[in-house]
């Protein structure tokens, strides 16, 4: 499970060589950030729901930003 530092600074906008964002796939987002909320860990931004999937993100403790995706509705 992730957990927060309070008062860790966000991280910063400048541009990054190498990976801009980790992406955990969840069976459920509404499940997921209400587990993650209990261990102290706000969502950023989100969830936004479409069609086919619902999409969130949380930061790390460094402020890197890992996004959360659930897919609705798969092709096949």
């Amino acid at each position: 499970m992730l957990s927060a530092r309070a008062g860790h600074p966000p991280r910063g906008s400048e541009q990054r060589l190498g990976w801009q964002c980790l992406a955990l796939e969840v069976d459920d987002i509404d499940d997921a950030l209400r587990s993650l909320k209990l261990q102290g860990v706000e969502a950023a931004w989100g969830p936004v729901k479409r069609a086919d999937y619902a999409r969130a993100e949380i930061r790390d403790p460094d402020g890197n930003p890992i996004e959360l995706r659930q897919w609705t509705r798969r092709k096949g």
